[in-house]
């Protein structure tokens, strides 16, 4: 997309000794560790948000892959002639299991030309595997670090000769029967860091998470209570209402709703959402389909429940009951959540207090938040971390160049926002002196 030159982003904590509660410290010392946050400034069309689609497009090809026989869907850097035909390269370095890791691979249209996996600590790194799709699409995979049996390590060797030349070995290997293979725990734990603990939301998404979790565990009713009471939403309660999918009321179209039920197997759920954007959750079990919907509820002048469509409800507080349930993983789970646009449709306040409350001392939260933002009141040594905060910047090229807010090496009384606002970091849109008369032109 608008990235040419190799580029990182790293979660690494810099010097600085503020704020050490936003740190999840590592307690083996060979290992790394990391901070909670990190928050992705610049202009529009400066390449944020291409940032957190190229971190999807990898880890749908762990997960999804592409069909036998079809290109590699990338998207090349297009203003340089020259970088059309050059392959792209994505690497992962992060820990799972007590252990950290390195997994890459290099995608050409056609084939996955190389693919690794190191295990790594501070001083050393020691290859697992090393893959290498060769022009006449004959896939060669080495297993240099697993420590396995000799017939495991056949099987293994018979799905790297299965593994096809547009597809990446880790996502073959875990797609087999290997629950039972002893000593991979490093190609299964890779896999399930990727596709897992790695939540991306876009400003589009919809975090159908909440009204499962509320149907399977009434205790997620008290924790989206305190949530709805923390932001103050005038939301008194959530609840999951059942509904008859088949009637007027779901403005859907009767062939398309045959269709849905018609595609669901049992024990599979789909989500829709139907022409007045009402959201649907519909699952067939044994007793047949059953169809449910999330509802707020306010109360009147008298105190009396009334029933609010979540589709009712603003756009801010539609993007809150999005998001909770993510926040709800970052509390609990080792999870990386990844959110592009964090105060869309937020107010700057709000934006505010939903980052003090994953960052609070008292309850920190366990995994790791990434987002993209153009919220400039965020910019404040009170409430991050100079090596937190980080910006993208279009060269006169146009391609995206990344770079750390502890690169400049600020003062700690200095005040970021203003610097910020005054193009001294960049990764802020420049304009051009002029007036609406002379850009329209007249007569």
């Amino acid at each position: 997309m608008s990235f040419k030159d190799r580029i990182e982003f790293s979660m690494y904590p810099g010097r600085s000794t503020k704020l050490a509660h936003h740190i999840n410290k590592e307690s083996n010392p060979k290992y790394f560790s990391t901070l909670k946050t990190g928050l992705i400034y610049g202009g529009n069309a400066s390449g944020k948000s291409n940032f957190v689609k190229a971190l999807a497009f990898a880890q749908n090809m762990v997960k999804q892959g592409v069909g036998k026989g079809k290109a590699i869907p990338l998207k090349p850097f297009k203003l340089e002639g020259e970088s059309l035909k050059k392959p792209s390269r994505f690497e992962f370095e992060f820990s799972y299991g007590g252990r950290a890791y390195a997994y890459g691979f290099v995608l050409s249209y056609v084939h996955v030309e190389e693919e690794w996996l190191y295990d790594i600590d501070k001083n050393n790194e020691r290859s697992i595997f090393t893959r290498k799709t060769h022009k006449d699409g004959l896939v060669e995979v080495k297993i240099e670090g697993l420590q396995i049996e000799k017939q495991s390590l056949h099987r293994i060797s018979y799905i790297a000769l299965d593994t096809l030349p547009n597809e990446l070995f880790l996502r073959a290997f875990n797609n087999r029967n290997i629950d039972q293979l002893q000593g991979v725990e490093a190609l299964k734990g890779t896999y399930r860091w990727i596709t897992k603990k790695v939540r991306i939301i876009f400003p589009e998404s919809q975090y159908l998470g909440m009204m499962m979790n509320l149907e399977k565990n009434r205790n997620f009713h008290h924790i989206y209570t305190h949530f709805l009471a923390f932001f103050n939403l005038g939301i008194q309660k959530l609840k999951v209402k059942e509904v008859d999918f088949m009637s007027l009321g779901v403005d859907i179209p009767p062939r398309i709703k045959e269709d849905i039920i018609g595609n669901l197997e049992v024990g599979q759920t789909a989500f829709v959402t139907d022409n007045k954007e009402v959201r649907y959750n519909i699952s067939r079990t044994m007793e047949g389909i059953r169809s449910i919907k999330l509802i707020t509820i306010h109360q009147d002048t008298n105190n009396q429940d009334v029933e609010f469509e979540v589709c009712e409800e603003s756009d801010g507080t539609q993007r809150i009951l999005d998001l909770i349930p993510a926040l709800i993983d970052l509390a609990t789970e080792d999870n990386v959540l990844i959110i592009d646009e964090l105060d869309r449709s937020l107010h700057p306040k709000l934006v505010s207090r939903l980052l003090q409350l994953c960052l609070n001392i008292e309850a920190p939260m366990i995994g790791q938040l990434i987002a993209t933002t153009h919220d400039d009141n965020l910019l404040d040594y009170s409430l991050l971390r100079r090596d937190e905060v980080w910006f993208v910047q279009k060269s006169r090229g146009g391609a995206t160049r990344m770079y750390s807010l502890e690169e400049f090496k600020p003062r700690n009384d200095e005040i970021p926002r203003t610097r910020y606002l005054h193009g001294r970091y960049g990764g802020i849109n420049t304009f051009i002196s002029a007036n609406l008369r002379d850009i329209v032109g007249t007569n």
